[in-house]
């Protein structure tokens, strides 16, 4: 897409390069103003992009081809937006191989990230790993370089004054040049405060919850007796009920089922872009002192969060994060110990569960156009149905084909982190 110059990078030729050349050598380089446009997001709100001119995406190309080895190797390994070899994918895998039995989740969204970022931020962060003077005024010349919206004269500001122009090539690399400040704070700081130094090992059943579920009451026996005459079931199934009778008495009355004190917490940590998680394994109370201790730091940095988005949520309730549902079930399942089955242990599962957003993915489609709702069935369980989509409806039938067999594929491409995958049969 072009700039305001409405240049295509095809009409760019040799002799443009050499003058824009010519101009980076002797410091006359002046970037121009982005062309600013609008873009919807799924929550009704707009989106802004600045889109820069074919001769300054040349210059950008340029500066991230020599930035991005210079940043890499020193970037967090708990970031995975907008660097090579790494992506949503890895981000999630990552919580799934390394964190065990989470209480809570911290979400923290930053708002408005790129639009935010502070250019002395930016420019010091860059100045510490490239000590060329000419390549810093450079950017920070295209810092400084407002935008103009060519159908709104009153939407225009040629002095930017802080933020990084979202839409260009080279602001995810300033935004992870920026935010990787963060990554080592939380990594130095909030990590070890909070994390035990003793090695990790399986959290062992509190006291409390072991005694408010252990049969041993003359009520639990009548209950049992009961159970055995009334179902017809043995003593092992009707003590298995009691049990798990009691379980969720215990969960009802907030007694905890594993033993929590300073040597069982642990803290983990994954950014994706302006999307941060937290994994916290400790009270409630703490997990509220890291988010005011994380938003103390982002907001010295000139950066607020988006509360609508950010907060702390239990383990059982789940979290979404890039558009994965996650969360922790950590119920007992049985363990076979041979191939024949003949001996059976009782083990509780401590990794986290990964499934997809059907219902959101359901909703998208539908305001997408993908699907209508059948209105002959009844209001609370009517369902949706396929339908034409307007846009390809003049296209010819193997074309149509292969742009839905091309949603359909990418649909299924990243959500195979997936437990279950049938849950998407039902778009499917």
């Amino acid at each position: 897409m072009p700039g305001i110059d409405q240049v295509p990078i095809q009409n760019i030729g040799y002799g443009t390069l050499i003058r824009l050349s010519n101009d980076l050598k002797n410091g006359t380089y002046k970037p121009k103003p982005a062309s600013r446009i609008y873009i919807p997001k799924p929550d009704g709100s707009m989106r802004t992009l600045g889109v820069p001119t074919t001769r300054d995406k040349i210059v950008q190309k340029a500066l991230m081809l020599i930035l991005e080895p210079l940043f890499e190797s020193t970037f967090s390994n708990n970031s995975h937006g907008f660097r090579p070899q790494r992506s949503c994918h890895t981000a999630l895998e990552q919580i799934r191989r390394e964190w065990r039995e989470v209480s809570y989740f911290i979400e923290i969204d930053l708002a408005k990230c790129f639009d935010k970022l502070g250019h002395k931020l930016i420019l010091e962060s860059i100045h510490k790993r490239c000590s060329n003077k000419s390549l810093v005024q450079i950017i920070n010349k295209m810092l400084k370089c407002g935008y103009v919206n060519l159908q709104n004269a009153s939407d225009t500001n040629l002095e930017q004054l802080e933020g990084t122009s979202q839409g260009s090539i080279i602001s995810p690399l300033l935004a992870n040049i920026a935010l990787d400040n963060f990554d080592k704070h939380i990594e130095n700081l909030i990590l070890p405060k909070y994390t035990s130094r003793q090695k990790y090992t399986k959290a062992q059943m509190s006291e409390e919850y072991s005694k408010a579920t252990k049969i041993f009451e003359p009520e639990d026996y009548e209950l049992r007796d009961h159970l055995i005459k009334s179902r017809d079931v043995t003593t092992r199934q009707a003590r298995q009920i009691v049990q798990s009778l009691k379980a969720k008495q215990a969960i009802n009355n907030n007694i905890k089922y594993t033993k929590q004190d300073e040597q069982t917490e642990r803290l983990w940590y994954v950014r994706y872009a302006d999307d941060m998680l937290f994994g916290f394994v400790g009270p409630k109370h703490k997990a509220h002192i890291i988010i005011s201790e994380i938003v103390a730091y982002l907001q010295n940095i000139g950066v607020d969060i988006n509360i609508n988005k950010s907060g702390i949520k239990h383990h059982s309730k789940g979290v979404s994060f890039l558009s994965y549902n996650i969360f922790g079930n950590y119920s007992l399942r049985t363990k076979y110990k041979n191939q024949s089955g003949s001996q059976k242990q009782r083990v509780r599962r401590t990794t986290l569960h990964f499934s997809a957003p059907v219902k959101v993915l359901l909703q998208r489609a539908l305001e997408r156009g993908f699907f209508m709702s059948n209105k002959k069935g009844r209001k609370i369980n009517y369902k949706l149905v396929p339908r034409i989509y307007d846009k390809w409806l003049f296209l010819e039938p193997h074309i149509i084909v292969s742009r839905f067999k091309s949603v359909i594929n990418g649909t299924i491409e990243y959500y195979q982190g997936c437990e279950q995958r049938s849950d998407l049969y039902e778009i499917l």
